[in-house]
């Protein structure tokens, strides 16, 4: 971890965000959020970055928006949420509160509905925003002509407002400077 931190630190970024991705199907029990929260100790910071904990979840049923409440989405500094379908988009930016701050689509296959100003107007009005990770854009060409294409629809309808770029990189290997991330956004 060290390294990686390094790494980052090195380009020019302050802050670093690890990242918990848990399916609602199998952290929702008796309509309850059970999370096992692996614990992130950090003996040495020698880059004084600030360490931050994200925890997504990817929702896929209705009946999961309701753990939006949840007092354990506390314990962590940032929550997302990526629904999968249309309708879910919709109630998770109706619902959204104070607890969510990012909603995360999967960028990576051609979104199955069509974007409108209407499913992202909430999420600004809230200060939610909304991410695009182009790890899987360096990774693999296909992908990336999807990700470009998802990109271009979500900022005509966000009207370029509200966007949160983050690498989603699990190798240090993969993180880009701030520069590197301009030009692939634009």
């Amino acid at each position: 971890k060290q390294w990686y931190q390094r790494r980052v630190r090195g380009m020019g970024y302050r802050s670093i965000a690890f990242n918990l991705v848990v399916d609602a199907n199998k952290v929702f029990i008796k309509n309850q959020l059970k999370i096992d929260i692996p614990e992130l100790r950090v003996t040495e910071n020698p880059t004084n970055m600030r360490i931050l904990r994200r925890l997504t979840i990817v929702v896929s049923d209705s009946n999961h928006i309701r753990a939006f409440n949840s007092p354990l989405l506390r314990k962590f500094d940032i929550v997302a949420v990526q629904p999968k379908t249309e309708d879910l988009l919709n109630q998770c930016v109706a619902r959204c509160n104070n607890n969510i701050q990012i909603l995360s689509l999967d960028l990576t296959r051609p979104l199955p509905y069509r974007l409108k100003h209407s499913h992202l107007q909430p999420c600004q009005l809230n200060n939610v925003y909304v991410e695009v990770c182009y790890v899987s854009a360096i990774k693999d060409s296909a992908t990336c002509r999807n990700i470009v294409s998802n990109c271009r629809d979500i900022n005509w309808v966000s009207r370029s407002r509200g966007l949160l770029v983050s690498s989603g990189a699990e190798d240090p290997l993969f993180v880009r400077g701030p520069y590197d991330v301009m030009n692939l956004m634009t």
